[in-house]
């Protein structure tokens, strides 16, 4: 038996809109035939176009059965669970949204795969499609083979017959009729003897009615937005994934699980922000290696809201000083410091009393008693001494890493 010339898995289409958007997933809305249940992967034929799908949502009434299908196998929607990555040469595109694309199901081709977001990236729990749009931004589609993809749509012109049968001007939208439903994708252009100037197709719509007739509504240089099924989780949601590095515009407490030369391990304090540990952060300036231990609370921001660049900013707040080292630490000198170990007192051997040619006093530069009193205790006697300082210089080197005000 032939399937119908609109069918979903062989089912007959009765009625359906299906709105193919330039970037993100294409969707559609459909009545069938039967009450037939429908679930998971979709094949739907309209003419010469065949689109892989799934079912998103399905339901019964009166007889015939409504189905919502999206484009793919339905995984984008999904929330994955949070992670980080670091790698010194560099984390790739290919790796985190490989990674994703595996966690949910979708099957994912990248125009450049090895593009380096950094030597970190760290993937809030979230829906799957947010980490696209973090790393590709609005510039990812789903092709009709349901694979996911960043690269460019095809701009050929339209070559096949089509008949304009109605023209908004003021939005850009068409009402065309064609048999060729396949050449009608988003990126190809098109003109017509009434509408001379080439337009590009930003968006198409096919429309089945229940009478068996197929229309285009094509939106031409118009930017079309991919609404979803519920309007209140939509509207949230299509504000916070205008903003997908919102999550990294904070600053978040985490405790210190290990301490590394220069970095550290930490996890949030908090798990229900849905950020996830993170190893060999990065501590910067003034902090040390040696001034955290495990279990410290610390802050981490995320520089320029980049999720590729987390670091610790700041030590706990018991912590009222920068230790290095952990063995009996001392106060650093600064450059230009005086080095004062003692004085020396110098007698003139001709006059000094029982033949004593020096003696050495430890003292400070504020003190020196017992070294004065030793030169009076010679002068007293006859003899001729003086002072000199055992050792005075200058500290000319220093480290770069710890400065002393």
């Amino acid at each position: 038996m032939t399937a119908p010339y609109a069918n979903a898995n062989g089912i007959q289409i009765t009625s359906a809109r299906i709105t193919r958007p330039r970037y993100m997933a294409w969707h559609g809305d459909l009545a069938l035939a039967q009450g037939t249940a429908l679930s998971g992967d979709v094949v739907l034929t309209i003419g010469n176009l065949v689109l892989q799908g799934f079912a998103f949502r399905t339901a019964q009434f009166a007889g015939a059965r409504g189905v919502r299908v999206v484009g793919g196998r339905g995984g984008w929607s999904k929330t994955v669970a949070p992670q980080s990555y670091e790698a010194p040469g560099g984390v790739t595109a290919g790796l985190v949204l490989g990674d994703v694309a595996i966690a949910v199901g979708e099957k994912l081709e990248l125009s450049d795969a090895g593009f380096v977001l950094g030597d970190f990236w760290v993937r809030e729990r979230c829906k799957a499609s947010r980490v696209l749009r973090q790393i590709l931004g609005d510039t990812w589609w789903i092709d009709n083979d349901g694979v996911t993809r960043d690269s460019d749509r095809d701009d050929a012109t339209i070559d096949t017959p089509f008949q304009v049968e109605e023209y908004t001007p003021g939005i850009g939208r068409f009402i065309i009729a064609t048999e060729d439903l396949l050449s009608w994708t988003p990126g190809r252009t098109f003109s017509t003897p009434v509408v001379p100037i080439q337009q590009t197709v930003s968006s198409v719509t096919i429309v089945l009615d229940n009478k068996g007739s197929a229309r285009l509504e094509v939106l031409a240089n118009t930017a079309e937005t991919n609404a979803g099924d519920r309007i209140y989780e939509d509207l949230r949601e299509l504000i916070r994934e205008d903003f997908p590095t919102y999550t990294f515009l904070g600053l978040y407490e985490y405790s210190v699980d290990a301490v590394g030369s220069g970095t550290v391990d930490a996890s949030p304090t908090d798990t229900g922000l849905g950020l996830p540990p993170i190893t060999m952060l990065t501590q910067t300036f003034p902090l040390m290696t040696a001034t955290l231990r495990e279990g410290d609370l610390v802050r981490v921001r995320f520089v320029n809201g980049n999720p590729a660049r987390p670091e610790v900013c700041s030590a706990p707040a018991t912590s009222d000083a920068i230790v290095v080292g952990s063995e009996s630490p001392s106060a650093s000198a600064r450059v230009g410091d005086n080095v004062n170990d003692g004085y020396l007192v110098l007698a003139d051997p001709t006059t000094a009393p029982n033949g004593q040619v020096d003696s050495y006093y430890p003292g400070t530069p504020a003190g020196l008693s017992s070294a004065n009193s030793r030169v009076s205790a010679i002068q007293g006697a006859g003899g001729t001494a003086s002072v000199l300082p055992m050792a005075n210089g200058k500290i000319d080197s220093g480290s770069g890493q710890v400065q002393v005000g």
